[in-house]
């Protein structure tokens, strides 16, 4: 999961724990296959295995990483289940001022968050990726749908973000 800041001790995130991918990279890593985790560094635990770990906080960090990531080396498969923030805080007012980028905000005080969409990362990894044929294999958590709801959010993943399988 991924932690956009409000200011120095505030933030908004996303409380995905980050379990499922830590275990299908060893899943993988002990059948054989080389392995790199992107992992949020607010997951509190060790990695058991080997796994090229690289850790990131906030959607930026991740963006940038994963990017990083794809244009130096060639992978064959991702898979994208990154609990990815759908926004980030583009700014602060406190009494209908901008406050300044990282400042702490007074508790006391009525403050309003304008925040601003990010991009789908998923959309952008084979742009991203020297290995244009990089097969994506995405998830998509869809509690509390019903299964028609369902079947077109992972519908939306193939048409949107040229995936090739959705778990």
């Amino acid at each position: 999961g991924t932690i956009e800041k409000i200011d120095s001790v505030r933030s908004i995130r996303n409380t995905s724990t980050g379990e499922t991918s830590v275990t299908m990279a060893e899943f993988f890593f002990f059948l054989g296959f080389e392995v790199t985790l992107l992992l949020a560094k607010a997951y509190p635990y060790e990695i058991a295995s080997a796994v090229n770990v690289q850790r990131f906080s906030s959607f930026s960090d991740l963006n940038s990483t994963l990017k990083t990531e794809l244009e130096k080396n060639s992978y064959d498969f991702i898979f994208h289940a990154a609990a990815v923030s759908d926004f980030s805080v583009k700014e602060i007012k406190l009494h209908g001022k901008k406050m300044k980028a990282n400042s702490k905000i007074d508790s006391n005080n009525e403050l309003s968050l304008v925040l601003k969409p990010n991009i789908k990362i998923i959309s952008k990894i084979k742009q991203y990726s020297v290995n244009k044929n990089i097969q994506i294999i995405g998830f998509k958590l869809t509690n509390l749908k019903t299964d028609k709801e369902k079947l077109k959010d992972v519908k939306k993943l193939f048409v949107h973000n040229n995936v090739e399988f959705v778990i």
